[in-house]
């Protein structure tokens, strides 16, 4: 009879599993939410309220904490850029097999959707609309803690450590990159380079090397040798990591297409435009000081 119990635990435990809730039965529109720990009451409500999900079942909530956020981008982004609080929240939507990921922002200063997108496909992310928002102006970066948290939930199953990693590398990379060259530059850098891993090329460090410098020539941008040897780095963690390079492939396209797009259009090159994106970016290091001084520390 002990036999037969111990027999009987394993199976249960196998087929329920542990660690994430687990819907055997997710089908396309359903949903998931993983808001920020460090959200006030008032703020979560009115996350719930923006998502359109105020009754939630408890099971599709999950929460994002900011030592969680430390975990996944401490080795890769300085603390003061990851800040002190989990603010940024996350709607995922399940959409049918082959629709890709869609992704929209709002509240969030600094990041922009490509960026989410990118680095959501190669964490193994795929399928899912994807809202991203915070109800105070931050730069977004607890987000893509809540973006593997909520899809794996939906899925019931842990993404690949290697693929969430080496994305959770090419999410600071992109971030830190975007700081010097711009963020639509540096997202269409990255795609160019992983559409080339993606056909079977960058196997040696004198090919990547050529492949960082073309990109970055076509583009029209100067990356400095910290910024070359990031790059490196990131592409021979890319190709080292599990992860399926067919489907990344069509995703990585569909980015590198929208971004190249936004960078050829004339208009985007305006003085307007430059100017807009100085006092943007003024507006949150202004923003981000003030919280820090007077708001307990910086959240994202």
């Amino acid at each position: 009879m002990g036999r037969a119990f111990v027999f009987s635990f394993l199976w249960v435990f196998l087929v329920v599993g542990i660690g994430h809730p687990v819907y055997a039965d997710a089908a396309p529109g359903d949903v998931v939410v993983a808001v920020g720990a460090d959200l006030t009451p008032e703020q979560r409500e009115q996350v719930l309220r923006t998502f359109g999900v105020q009754n939630i079942p408890q099971d599709k909530l999950v929460v994002v904490t900011n030592a969680e956020e430390h975990a996944l981008l401490g080795k890769y982004l300085p603390k003061a850029v990851i800040g002190t609080r989990a603010i940024s929240s996350v709607k995922v939507t399940l959409l049918e097999p082959g629709k890709g990921l869609h992704v929209r922002t709002e509240g969030i200063t600094y990041l922009t959707p490509a960026q989410y997108q990118s680095a959501a496909a190669t964490a193994g992310v795929k399928d899912a609309e994807i809202y991203v928002y915070a109800p105070v102006p931050v730069s977004g970066t607890a987000a893509l803690t809540g973006i593997v948290k909520a899809f794996e939930g939906l899925e019931g199953k842990t993404l690949d450590p290697t693929a969430k990693d080496v994305a959770a590398e090419e999410f600071s990379t992109n971030y830190l990159l975007s700081e010097k060259i711009g963020k639509e530059q540096a997202t269409a850098l990255i795609q160019r380079l992983k559409e080339e891993i993606a056909s079977g090329k960058l196997r040696d460090p004198k090919e990547i090397q050529d492949a960082i410098d073309r990109a970055a020539r076509e583009l029209g941008v100067t990356l400095s040798p910290e910024d070359r040897a990031r790059l490196e780095e990131l592409v021979r963690h890319l190709r080292e990591a599990n992860i399926d390079w067919n489907a990344l492939a069509r995703e990585t396209a569909k980015i590198k297409q929208e971004v190249e797009k936004f960078l050829q259009d004339p208009a985007t090159q305006s003085f307007l435009q430059k100017a807009w994106s100085f006092l943007q970016n003024l507006f949150i290091r202004v923003w981000e000081w003030l919280s820090q001084v007077f708001g307990g520390g910086s959240g994202s």
